[in-house]
């Protein structure tokens, strides 16, 4: 049905339940397991998961917005395009 919101639930992804179950204990052990051989791990990584964790989540701010010539209100609930958080999308 066009026009209907259908919420988009990145927490039931694997990659999220895998960030979300296993990142804090990554950052935690990434010093003395793989710094050596990668190198440090830039904290933009940790940023982008944070974000990641926001995508799609209303409680992170979202932006109602009416169009009376459409007869429309849109709703973009996502700090994200596409589950790309937006500050981090190439241009």
């Amino acid at each position: 049905m066009a026009g209907v919101y259908r919420p988009r639930h990145p927490e039931r992804t694997v990659l999220y339940q895998v960030l979300f179950h296993h990142f804090d204990r990554f950052l935690a052990e990434y010093e003395t397991r793989f710094e050596k051989e990668y190198g440090f791990l830039r904290p933009i990584v940790e940023e982008v998961v944070e974000r990641y964790f926001d995508c799609g989540n209303p409680r992170s701010g979202f932006a109602r917005i009416r169009s009376p010539m459409l007869s429309v209100i849109i709703i973009d609930i996502s700090p994200c395009a596409n589950g790309v958080p937006k500050s981090t999308k190439k241009h």
